[in-house]
Formats: C-alpha cells, structure tokens, sequence
C-alpha cells in the first residue's frame, strides 16, 4: 500500500473496529509515515490495570492495608492457620534444640511446654496485624482444590509472614 491509500484509509478510522484500527496505526508506525495527523480515538488503548495508590501510614490489618493487597480467587484461611501452627512448631524445635545445646541437662516434657509457649507468643506477635494482609497474599496462590493448594500455599504464607515479621522488627 501507498502512502496516499493508507490515509484514504485512516480517514475512516472511525467506521473501523478497534482491531482494525490497531492493525491500521502499526501499519503507518511500521513504514514511518507518522501518525500525528490522524485521530485515531480512545479505542485504540488498551485498558490499564487500576494503579494502587497507597497511603503512606497504611500498614497491617488495623490501617486497612489488607483491603489495598490483590487477593485471589480462593480464600486462603485455612493455609493461613496450618503456616501459623509450622511458625510455632519450628520455633518450638529452635528453642528446644538452642535450651538442648546451652543446658547440660536433657530438656524434659517441663522444658517442652515452655519451648513451645515461648514459640506461640513469637508466632503471635509475627502474626499479629498481619494476618489478614498475609491470607490476602497467600490466596494468590491457591487453586480451588484444597487437596492441591495444601501442598504450597502454607508454605508461601509461612514464608510471606516471616518476611512481614523482619520489615515489622524495622518498623514497615
């Protein structure tokens, strides 16, 4: 096509369906023609995902921060409560393993119960005002199938909620 045919073309643009137009205006981009004398509409932008604006104070569940985060389909709860339960268990293992190797006595069922106390007020306080913030995040990630999403989506939480953890230590 000619130069002269192409905008004999582009002078109805406005009759044309929007792939038409698109094919239209990278045909004139492609051979230089230039485009600044022809209109080609709104039509032709695609549509842009909505910009999060966020707010400079907004952070944990009391601020809001949890309706600002992109969800998933499927709601994630469930894996939300088994990574707070491995939050506890393994703090409770560090703890036990830490008390094992500085004591020289064997921790014992006494030592256990403490281990484990001390492991759910540290999960507590990683988990607290975030839990929302962190099911959001984690929803992300779940299929629909429990029986599927159970294998990753903890573990995603779990990790996602120990990052939290470190940027609430620095005041984020």
């Amino acid at each position: 096509m000619s130069e002269m045919e192409l905008r004999r073309l582009a002078e109805d643009v406005k009759s044309l369906t929007p792939q038409a137009k698109v094919a239209l205006r990278s045909e004139f981009e492609r051979r230089n023609f230039g485009t600044s004398s022809i209109n080609w509409g709104k039509s032709l932008s695609a549509p842009q995902p909505p910009v999060l604006r966020r707010k400079a104070n907004l952070v944990g569940d009391a601020a809001g921060e949890h309706g600002e985060v992109i969800r998933g389909k499927y709601s994630a709860w469930i894996h939300v409560v088994i990574a707070f339960l491995l939050e506890i268990v393994i703090f409770a293992f560090l703890i036990d393993w830490i008390a094992g190797a500085l004591l020289p006595a064997r921790v014992d069922a006494f030592g256990l119960g403490i281990a484990l106390g001390l492991a759910g007020i540290f999960s507590v306080l990683i988990f607290y005002d975030r839990w929302r913030c962190i099911e959001a995040y984690a929803s992300r990630y779940c299929t629909g199938f429990l029986n599927i999403s159970i294998l990753g989506v903890p573990l995603v939480a779990f990790i996602y909620a120990n990052c939290r953890g470190l940027r609430k230590l620095n005041g984020k």
